[in-house]
C-alpha cells in the first residue's frame, strides 16, 4: 500500500524517468556512435523513420515564419497552404533558431512526461487502489505482445504496426497529444455518465481539438460511447447520456466538415487523406496483444464485477470492429487499446486469483516480466542498428555535405528530383521541395516512382526528359548512391541528358542543375 503522497509521486516520477530514457536514449546513442565519415540522420527510429522526416520538415517550414503548411513533398508550386501538422509548424515558428531535430525530440520528451501523468489520472477512474493503478500505468506504458518470440519471421502487430502499442506516443509529439485527447474523451464520458453529467466543456474542447489531430477518432468516440449510452438508456430509461454525445456531435460535426474541405483545398495532400493501410490479420493481432488478449477473452466468458467493465469491453470490441471496416485508415482504431486491455487484465487476475486461491501478486509479477519484452526488444534493436549501416540512421559524410550545399546555395523551395531515401531526407535537412519523397505525403506516388525510374534509367528521350523536368518544376537533380544504382543498369552508366550541368560534386554525389 502507498499511503504517502510523496512516495506515490516519487514512483510516478521514477516511471517517467525510466520511460523517457528507454524511448529516447537510442537517438542520443546513435549520435554518439556515429561512424567515421558518416552523417547522422537525426533519429534512430524503429517505426517508419520516413514519417519522422516529414514531421521535422514541418518544423523547418514553421521556422520560416509560416504556420499554414504547403506540401514540400511535392514540387507543385501553386498550392494553398493549410492547417496541417500545427504542432510542428508552431514549434518552428516560436523557436526559429533551434535545430528542428532537437526541437522535435525535446518536445517528444516533454510530452512523454505529460502523457504518463494523464494516463495515471485516467487509470484512477477505473482503478482506485494506488499500487494497482501504478501497476496498470507501467503495463500500459511498456506493454506489448508476443512478437519478440517470432521476430523476424512473423510480422506481429506490436513490432510492425506504428501506434499499436504506446511506443510511438513517446516518440512523436502529435501522437502523444492525439492519444491524450482520444483517451480523455472516452474515459471522461464514462466518468461523467457515472456522475450523471449532461455536459462537459473539457470534453467538448477535447472533441474540437481532435478534429485537427485525429478526426477519424471521432467515429470511434461516438460509436463506442453511443453504444454505451444506448445501453444505459435502455437499462435506466434516461436519455441524458445520449444528449451529452449529441451536444458534442452538433458542435464538432460542422468543424469536422469544414476541416475536411480545408484539407481538400490542397489536392497535393490527397495521398494522406486517401491513404490505404492494411489492418493486421487476426493472427498478427493476437500475437500483438498476446497475454492481454487471453485475459480479455477469459473475462468475456467469466464476467468480472468491477467498475466500468461493460464500458471497457465495448471500447475493445468496438475498436476491433472498426479496425476491420473498409477504410484506408481503419487500423488506427487499434491505437490506445492497451489502456482498456490492461485494466481488464488486472480485473481478470483478481478473479482468477480468488478462484485458484493463489496470491494475485504472482500473476502481476508475470505480467511485469512478460508484457514489456517487445518494448525492450524494440529499444535493443534500435541500439543494435547503429552497427548495421542502416541508411535511416546514417548517410555518408559526402551526402551530408551535399545537404549543406543545397541548403546554403539553392533558392528556397527549389524543386529536387532524387530517389526515395534522399527525397525523403531533403525537406528535413534543406529548404528544398522534392518531386518524390514519401509514399503517402507525395501525391500520385506510384506514378511518380515510375517516371523517376524512367528518368534515372535513361528511358526518357532528351526532349521527354527536358519536358518532365520543366513541367514538374524541378531545378536540381540529385545523382547519388540510390540514383546511380538505377542508372548503372543502363548501357550509358551515366545520365545522358545534355540539358543538365553540374551544380555540386563530391566523391558520392553529383547535384545537377538544369540549364
Amino acid at each position: 500500500m502507498i499511503n504517502n503522497k510523496g512516495a506515490l509521486y516519487g514512483l510516478i516520477l521514477l516511471l517517467i524517468v525510466i520511460a523517457l530514457a528507454l524511448y529516447n536514449f537510442p537517438n542520443y546513442y546513435a549520435n554518439l556512435r556515429k561512424p567515421d565519415n558518416s552523417f547522422y540522420s537525426g533519429q534512430a527510429s524503429w517505426f517508419d523513420p520516413w514519417d519522422l522526416n516529414v514531421y521535422v520538415s514541418a518544423v523547418k517550414w514553421g521556422q520560416r515564419g509560416k504556420i499554414l503548411l504547403e506540401n514540400i513533398y511535392s514540387t507543385e508550386t501553386s498550392q494553398r497552404a493549410i492547417l496541417y501538422y500545427p504542432t510542428y509548424t508552431f514549434l518552428g515558428f516560436f523557436f526559429p533558431r533551434t535545430s528542428p531535430f532537437v526541437l522535435f525530440h525535446c518536445t517528444a520528451f516533454l510530452l512523454g512526461g505529460v502523457l504518463i501523468i494523464a494516463l495515471f489520472q485516467m487509470i484512477k477512474v477505473f482503478v482506485r487502489q494506488k499500487m494497482t493503478a501504478l501497476l496498470a500505468l507501467f503495463l500500459i506504458i511498456f506493454g506489448g505482445g508476443l512478437g519478440w518470440l517470432f521476430f523476424p519471421k512473423t510480422a506481429s502487430a506490436d513490432l510492425f504496426i506504428t501506434g499499436f502499442t504506446f511506443v510511438s506516443s513517446f516518440q512523436r509529439p502529435h501522437v502523444a497529444i492525439g492519444i491524450i485527447l482520444y483517451l480523455y474523451l472516452l474515459v471522461s464520458y464514462f466518468r461523467d455518465s457515472e456522475k450523471k453529467r449532461k455536459f462537459s466543456i473539457l470534453s467538448l474542447i477535447a472533441c474540437l481539438l481532435l478534429v485537427i489531430y485525429y478526426p477519424y477518432y471521432l467515429l470511434s468516440y461516438f460509436f463506442i460511447c453511443g453504444l454505451y449510452g444506448l445501453l444505459l438508456w435502455l437499462k435506466k430509461n434516461k436519455s441524458s447520456f445520449l444528449v451529452y454525445l449529441l451536444i458534442n456531435a452538433l458542435v464538432c460535426f460542422p468543424l469536422a466538415v469544414f476541416y475536411y474541405l480545408h484539407l481538400r483545398s490542397n489536392p497535393t495532400f490527397s495521398g494522406v487523406w486517401q491513404q490505404k493501410l492494411s489492418t493486421p490479420s487476426p493472427l498478427m493481432l493476437a500475437l500483438g496483444y498476446g497475454i492481454l488478449l487471453i485475459l480479455f477473452i477469459y473475462q468475456l466468458f467469466y464476467p468480472v464485477r468491477k467498475k466500468g467493465v461493460l464500458f471497457l469491453n465495448l471500447w475493445v470490441i468496438g475498436s476491433f470492429v472498426l479496425a476491420y471496416f473498409p477504410f484506408g485508415f481503419a487500423r488506427f482504431y487499434l491505437r490506445g487499446l492497451f489502456f482498456p486491455l490492461v485494466i481488464l487484465a488486472i480485473y481478470s487476475i483478481g478473479e482468477i486469483s480468488l478462484k485458484l486461491k493463489i496470491n494475485r501478486n504472482y500473476f502481476y509479477a508475470f505480467l511485469i516480466i512478460c508484457l514489456p519484452i517487445s518494448t525492450f526488444f524494440i529499444t535493443y534493436r534500435r541500439i543494435a542498428e547503429t552497427e548495421t549501416g542502416n541508411r535511416w540512421f546514417y548517410l555518408t559524410a559526402e551526402e551530408g555535405k551535399a545537404f549543406d550545399f543545397l541548403k546554403n546555395n539553392a533558392k528556397k523551395d527549389s524543386g529536387v528530383l532524387a530517389g526515395y531515401t534522399i527525397g525523403n531526407y531533403l525537406p528535413a535537412h534543406t529548404d528544398s521541395r522534392v518531386y518524390f519523397g514519401h509514399n503517402l505525403q507525395t501525391p500520385k506516388a506510384d506514378e511518380k516512382i515510375q517516371r523517376l525510374y524512367y528518368f534515372f534509367g535513361n528511358i526518357f528521350s532528351e526532349s521527354e526528359a527536358k519536358e518532365f523536368i520543366a513541367s514538374n518544376n524541378i531545378d536540381y537533380v540529385w545523382w547519388g548512391k540510390e540514383e546511380k544504382e538505377i542508372t548503372n543498369k543502363t548501357e550509358e552508366k551515366i545520365l545522358k541528358y545534355s540539358f543538365l550541368k553540374p551544380f555540386y560534386e563530391n566523391e558520392t554525389v553529383v547535384i545537377y542543375q538544369r540549364k
